[in-house]
């Protein structure tokens, strides 16, 4: 396996969107190589995981407190224990995530930044993805070297 290209075209499709097509062509590895190479390792996974950055579990959890909220409001009730302990797990869960840079936000800003890069620079760029993907597997993994 040609590993400088493999990781690349991982990179290529997981985190920036690109078809098995795409990355075959930008990597210059068969069509055949590259699908067989997605699917030996899960890459739709991979793929999938991205999709949920930190931004969008906010969101998520934003919309939750404010149904807990909308629903004590309409009820002409007082809010029940349920309710506060929901409003207090959603609550401690949006400060959690707006406090901690989390790897999916490292990725994020990983992809943003090789985005920009491609086209300037695309030899660069595999360079800089290759490190940016030690970076992140180190923070995964716990391992870091100093």
């Amino acid at each position: 396996m040609d590993i400088p290209n493999y990781n690349w075209a991982e990179t290529l499709y997981t985190q920036l969107d690109h078809t098995i097509k795409e990355i075959a062509t930008k990597t210059s590895t068969p069509e055949a190589t590259v699908q067989q190479w997605a699917d030996e390792n899960e890459w739709d996974t991979k793929r999938k995981s991205m999709l949920t950055t930190k931004k969008k579990q906010l969101d998520r959890m934003y919309q939750l407190l404010d149904i807990v909220t909308e629903r004590i409001r309409t009820s002409g009730t007082k809010a029940t224990l349920q309710d506060g302990e929901l409003m207090i797990k959603y609550t401690t869960a949006i400060n959690k995530l707006e406090t901690e840079a989390s790897i999916g936000q490292m990725i994020e800003v990983a992809t943003l930044y090789t985005n920009w890069l491609m086209p300037k620079d695309l030899n660069f760029c595999k360079t800089v993805t290759l490190s940016l993907d030690e970076f992140i597997k180190e923070r995964l993994t716990g391992s870091q070297h100093r």
